[in-house]
């Protein structure tokens, strides 16, 4: 009988051990452990050495919160290369934009110019008709305006080129800042930060690790209570469903806590010859500095309250 109940023990703890909750035992109480009610993993979003960690397991953070930061020199390099690139493409932008305003101011002057001629002309007409000027003086006065009309022809494709310059360079120093924001994207990467607030349950990097793309550094437990979770047998199932209220006590529990089922498995698993189970999840109520003591990992024992 000792050596039964001894064996039945042994077998209970590697199953709480590996993270399996035992069957329910003979009177109905179900076995089972508490697990985070959120968790969420911190990872890298680029290559790099692991250059400092700033939190340890068990310390609370705020979501956003820098927990490690990394060292990437090809990241750096890109970022120094991308600002110099956007700083030289405004250089160009401004100097095309000058030689947009020179030459607009030139055509503008030309055009006034032009302006004064043909005014001049209008005269020199009557001049002509009143012979008061020669036919040569108005023949030359009516080439000086073709010739102006021609130079403002060219004045006028001039701008057209600035114009395009000036687009062309505008779309180069867009060109430049986009590759500008990558890089600060990339090298805000280098900032591994906590995506919930909560807990650090797991720090997985060491400072001078080298780590790939996509690895995780912590795992951090939201800041609600955990809850309980315990395979059902499918003796059971038919007493259970979402809204099952649940009494739970355990060694770190300092009272019976009441909880309620939010969660049925909608597959029962089998392990071996033995009885089916589903595992059920169910939500602590109550009081709240009860279940602040409450740590994920512990094991707990519920029963259904009818």
């Amino acid at each position: 009988m000792v050596r039964r109940v001894l064996v039945s023990s042994c077998v209970a703890a590697l199953l709480a051990c590996i993270g399996v909750a035992a069957p329910a035992q003979e009177d109905g109480t179900v076995r089972g452990r508490l697990v985070p009610a959120t968790e969420a993993v911190a990872c890298a979003s680029t290559d790099g050495r692991v250059e400092r960690v700033l939190v340890n397991p068990g310390d609370a953070v705020e979501e956003g919160q820098v927990l490690a930061v990394l060292a990437n020199s090809d990241v750096d390099n890109l970022a120094e290369i991308s600002r110099v690139e956007v700083r030289g493409t405004e250089l160009t932008l401004e100097a095309a934009r000058l030689r947009r305003s020179m030459a607009e101011a030139e055509l503008a002057a030309g055009q006034k110019q032009l302006d004064e001629m043909r005014a001049q002309m209008e005269q020199g007409k009557s001049l002509l008709e009143a012979h008061s000027i020669s036919e040569e003086q108005y023949a030359q006065g009516r080439m000086a305006i073709e010739q102006m009309e021609a130079k403002l022809a060219d004045g006028k494709s001039v701008v057209r080129l600035r114009e395009i310059e000036a687009q062309q360079a505008e779309a180069a120093l867009e060109r430049s800042r986009l590759d500008l924001d990558r890089a600060g994207e990339l090298r805000a990467g280098l900032e591994v930060r906590s995506p919930i607030a909560g807990r650090v349950a797991e720090v997985l990097a060491v400072p001078g690790q080298w780590i790939a793309k996509g690895a995780v550094l912590a795992r951090i437990f939201g800041m609600a209570p955990p809850v309980f979770e315990g395979e059902l047998p499918e003796s059971l199932f038919a007493r259970v469903a979402p809204g099952t209220r649940f009494s739970v006590e355990g060694p770190a529990c300092q009272a019976t806590l009441e909880a309620t089922v939010d969660r049925v498995a909608p597959v029962a698993e089998r392990r071996g010859a033995g009885e089916a189970t589903v595992r059920v999840r169910a939500i602590f109520g109550g009081d709240a500095a009860a279940l602040d003591v409450l740590l994920p990992g512990l094991t707990a024992r519920a029963a259904i309250v009818e």
